[in-house]
């Protein structure tokens, strides 16, 4: 996991994927995405949005590998991208 920038998960061992899978599922279900930006205040709201826009992607197209939780997701991932 620490590599995860580096290499492509969906070639890692089935335990590694669903670990990423669900981190990056986790998300989009709760408060996360609304509260991971608290140490970053000094942003303008705009800054904030694209901020968000990045790693809801980064989340959906890099952790996010078993076709399960991308199917999951998808519509919250959309509703999200949306409303930002």
């Amino acid at each position: 996991m620490e590599k995860k920038n580096e290499i492509d998960i969906s070639q890692t061992p089935i335990e590694v994927q669903i670990i990423s899978s669900a981190d990056g599922a986790s998300h989009f279900v709760g408060p996360f995405m609304r509260i991971h930006r608290k140490d970053k205040h000094h942003k303008e709201i705009h800054e904030l949005m694209q901020d968000d826009i990045k790693k809801a992607t980064k989340d959906r197209t890099r952790k996010i590998t078993l076709p399960e939780v991308k199917k999951f997701i998808k519509p919250r991932y959309e509703l999200f991208i949306e409303q930002a």
